[in-house]
């Protein structure tokens, strides 16, 4: 039987055990991508087995209009031809992003001219700058 003790030190433990087994099921699903980073799959190229080095996610990059923190607004259109490349619209701006590889494994597209990148999580997007890496909308989900 457990003690309150033993029960009240796992309760506490418990958001950080729920975290840890959700994102344990997500690199376990990981499924396929390039190897190396700084590698971006062409139109029709295969992805590598995730055995290998520094595997990427595949997490599908939902389309239309993402409402965030602070009533910022980002709309995410993704390329029908090529998985690799997204259009994001951003205070009344189009920039085509295209998907590089990250040290985490999640989704990265990056406009290197406009300095954006777009994180894709599987609960949420995040904009950032990509001179400074902070956030430019955050908590993105959407509409």
């Amino acid at each position: 039987m457990i003690s309150q003790v033993h029960f009240d030190r796992w309760r506490s433990h418990g958001t950080f055990a729920s975290a840890a087994l959700v994102l344990t099921l997500i690199a376990g699903c990981s499924a396929q991508t390039p190897a190396r980073q700084g590698d971006v799959l062409a139109p029709g190229q295969r992805p590598a087995p995730a055995s290998q080095a520094n595997p990427q996610l595949v997490i599908p990059v939902a389309g239309g209009v993402y409402r965030c923190e602070q009533n910022a607004r980002v709309e995410i259109k993704p390329d029908s031809r090529d998985a690799n490349r997204i259009d994001v619209g951003w205070q009344g701006q189009r920039y085509s992003l295209t998907r590089h590889n990250s040290y985490s494994g999640l989704p990265r597209f990056e406009n290197s001219a406009s300095q954006l990148v777009w994180v894709v999580l599987p609960w949420k997007g995040l904009l950032l700058d990509g001179r400074s890496g902070q956030p430019l909308a955050n908590e993105c989900k959407p509409s």
